[in-house]
């Protein structure tokens, strides 16, 4: 089967180590794990060669179909889902997490367990497309771990895609959702309590288990191999290699980090948003902005009220609150008036000069400044000429024109 495998966001290495890697993992020899033929590697992604699975894939048991057929005919409308049985998920379940234990501990994770990447065998099953964490593609369940905030190393997602994994075995459909509370009656108390231990709420908040602890398991502790013993696994990095495969994991797990991260301030954002929109929320918040309207009437009056008396003598003079600047500088105001020095008094007449009790030397009653101004008006009006007016001609223009 040959298969093109285009570099992923994930993708870390240098072409030099990504093909030095894929020729380790080429050269494989385990029971469980599927071998490949040939694996060639260029700029833009891998050439995969390996043999086809007459058996074919977990997938298509669950389905009832034939691995021949188009994925589009396989998958798109399958026939009635297909559970396996509890002897069958223990069996299988106990060999894939044996075959991981020892690819962890070698510093190399799966990152794409699904049912599609379990190939079936006579005695079992085998791990297909371990190359996909090398050529950096993303984990087909990272819309869900997105939402989780435990779930952030390579060895999380290898136990949390198991847990999907065993769901699908165990009630042949896929779980619609990232976490999954309730389970049917009919489920074993053993498998519910690995899917209670795997895919539950609780369980993704808190932490999930490790490999190891899944391996001590009494459902998959009591389930016996076929030899009766675990096949050994040889698989080797040299120490650069090795280096070069901690960096990528780091900085696939920090991507990781930052996802989540963006992830969490969009909810609260979305959260916020939801709450002030509200018509419960917005008439709270009225309520709350009313009263504090009243408190704040109520305190001002009550504060004068018990405030000191002072005497007048004692008040401190304020000058009044100036007034707020205006918004527009106000036109100049008109220049005053001309004040216009009134004229001098007309010189009194001949005469003695006045005494205390207002009578001139000469005996005659001295005569007041106002009297002397209305006799020069009198001797002015008497003495006007009408002669000396120039002649003036009027030009009417009140007359209609027509």
């Amino acid at each position: 089967m040959l298969s093109w495998v285009p570099l992923g966001p994930d993708f870390y290495l240098s072409l030099k180590d990504l093909q030095s890697a894929l020729k380790i993992i080429s050269s494989v020899q385990h029971p469980h794990i599927w071998p490949t033929s040939l694996c060639t590697v260029n700029e833009t992604g891998a050439v995969i060669i390996r043999n086809l699975s007459h058996e074919g894939s977990l997938r298509d048991v669950l389905c009832q179909v034939r691995p021949q057929e188009c994925y589009l005919r396989k998958y798109c409308n399958p026939k009635e889902p297909h559970a396996l049985t509890r002897e069958a998920i223990a069996k299988l379940g106990n060999q894939i997490l044996h075959t991981l234990k020892m690819l962890h501990d070698r510093g190399f994770y799966h990152g794409h367990l699904h049912l599609s990447n379990v190939a079936v065998l006579a005695n079992g099953c085998a791990l297909l497309d371990l190359e996909n964490q090398l050529l950096g593609l993303p984990c087909r369940l990272r819309p869900f771990i997105v939402t989780l905030k435990k779930v952030k190393t390579l060895e999380a997602i290898d136990v949390y895609s198991f847990g999907h994994l065993v769901y699908e075995m165990a009630f042949g459909g896929p779980c619609p959702t990232a976490t999954c509370d309730s389970y049917p009656s009919s489920c074993p108390p053993e498998l519910r309590s690995v899917l209670e231990a795997l895919l539950t709420s609780e369980a993704c908040r808190n932490g999930l288990p490790t490999i190891a602890d899944l391996l001590l398991h009494p459902f998959f502790r009591n389930s016996v191999t076929t030899n009766g013993s675990t096949p050994k696994l040889s698989m080797k990095f040299p120490s650069q290699l090795r280096e070069a495969l901690k960096t990528a994991r780091e900085l696939t797990e920090r991507r990781l980090l930052e996802d989540q991260k963006q992830w969490r301030q969009k909810e609260k954002l979305l959260k916020a948003q939801a709450l002030l929109g509200s018509e419960e929320e917005r008439k709270k918040r009225a309520a709350e902005l009313k009263k504090r309207r009243q408190q704040s009437g109520k305190q001002t009056p009550s504060s004068s009220q018990h405030a000191s008396p002072t005497t007048p003598e004692d008040a401190p003079v304020t000058s009044p609150a100036s007034p707020p600047p205006p918004l527009f500088n106000p036109p100049p105001p008109p220049p005053p008036p001309p004040v216009f020095n009134p004229p001098p008094p007309p010189p009194p007449p001949p005469g003695g000069c006045p005494t205390s009790n207002g009578v001139a030397s000469n005996g005659v009653p001295q005569q007041h400044a106002g009297g002397g101004d209305r006799q020069a008006l009198l001797s002015s009006i008497t003495g006007f000429n009408k002669g000396a007016l120039k002649s003036a001609v009027t030009k009417d223009c009140s007359k209609p024109k027509l």
